[in-house]
């Protein structure tokens, strides 16, 4: 392996990194989701323009994404 394959690799490994930290932070664990998407596409925005370190590209792709609400969960309005 070349050292242009070796950073390429890295850089990879630090994206994969990332996506996996934000999607726990964000509760989420099906890749498939939209937020998770859209997750994906900001830490490769992040990448593309340079940043490499794995905990920024998480804290970029955090940024202005909320977990996703439990649709489920009964609160205070419509309780009997």
């Amino acid at each position: 392996m070349s050292t242009a394959d070796d950073a390429t690799q890295g850089q990879m490994n630090g994206m994969m990194a990332a996506f996996s930290n934000a999607l726990k932070k964000l509760g989420l664990k099906d890749s498939t989701d939209p937020i998770a998407e859209l997750v994906g596409r900001k830490i490769v925005r992040a990448a593309l323009a340079g940043e490499r370190d794995p905990t920024v590209l998480c804290d970029r792709a955090m940024e202005g994404t909320q977990p996703p609400h439990n649709l489920n969960r009964q609160g205070p309005i419509g309780r009997d």
